[in-house]
Formats: structure tokens, C-alpha cells, sequence
């Protein structure tokens, strides 16, 4: 897990590095929900503050034509999450 993470560090510098000034005339912004554990609804009154487990949800901003990934950003859907990934894609 160590070598994937790494790995991931190292690409996101590099794209980071490299991606720049991209022409883009569309953006799709899309979420994917999963959950780690069990769904928001099923956790117990216990449960209910435990951050680690419950929904998960990816958010994504996509160039429409080319399919270019421009960001994303993991996190709970709410309006700080969602403002960081718009504000960050344009």
C-alpha cells in the first residue's frame, strides 16, 4: 500500500507540473457516492459521529470534449467540498 500511495504522490506532482494552460471550453462536474463500511442511513446512534465510516463521495470536473480529468476531490457533500472543487477546476 505504501508503493501505491507513493506512486499516487508522484503522479499527482507530475500532472501538476504538466497540465497547465489546457484549452478547455466545457466542464462536467458529476459526484460518484460509495460508502466505507455501511451507507450514512445504517449507522447506529453510536456510529453517528464516526467519521470513518458512512457515505463517501467523489467529486469530478471533467473537460467535456476531451475527457481530461482537470480535478476531484474526495469528501462529505456539503457546500465546502463542493465550493473547493469548482473554485479549484476553474
Amino acid at each position: 500500500m505504501k508503493l501505491s500511495v507513493l506512486a499516487g504522490e508522484k503522479c499527482e506532482k507530475l500532472l501538476g507540473r504538466v497540465l497547465v494552460n489546457v484549452p478547455v471550453r466545457d466542464v462536467e462536474c458529476d459526484e460518484i457516492l460509495g460508502f466505507v463500511g455501511k451507507k450514512e442511513g445504517h449507522k447506529t446512534a453510536e456510529e453517528a459521529n464516526d467519521s470513518t465510516i458512512g457515505d463517501a463521495y467523489t467529486f469530478v470536473a471533467i473537460e467535456r470534449h476531451s475527457k481530461l480529468v482537470l480535478n476531484f476531490t474526495l469528501g462529505p457533500r456539503d457546500g465546502a467540498t463542493t465550493d473547493g472543487r469548482v473554485r479549484n477546476s476553474v
